[in-house]
């Protein structure tokens, strides 16, 4: 998949994170200027199932403010695939501070803890 330079009112502004279903971009919002994290389905097109799933997520989760859980802001059906447009809150992936730095177990405990409530 190649880096898109722009996606609807979202210029691309760097790419952050591949995973195996999903690349997040950082991009940012046109009408506001903040930057938001652009995430690409790697599969052209869902199946209307997992569609159906990722739609409701959206709507259930883009009206509640829960302080803990990234904020939904936007779902975009683009012609070859889907994409959300999630909240930037300037964070690094797990993985990503994993393979730098070792854990401590009192460190692990606090995030996995954090990733429950």
């Amino acid at each position: 998949m190649n880096t898109p330079d722009h996606i609807s009112g979202y210029p691309v502004l760097e790419k952050l994170h591949e995973t195996r279903g999903s690349v997040f971009y950082r991009t940012r919002i046109e009408k506001t200027g903040r930057t938001a994290v652009l995430q690409r389905l790697k599969v052209p097109h869902a199946n209307p199932s997992e569609l159906a799933v990722l739609k409701q997520d959206f709507r259930s989760l883009a009206s509640k403010g829960y302080s803990h859980v990234i904020r939904y802001i936007d779902l975009l059906d683009l012609k070859d695939g889907t994409a959300l447009i999630l909240e930037d809150f300037k964070g690094i992936p797990i993985s990503d501070l994993i393979s730098r730095t070792p854990l401590s177990v009192e460190v692990f405990l606090d995030i996995a803890i954090q990733l429950a409530q």
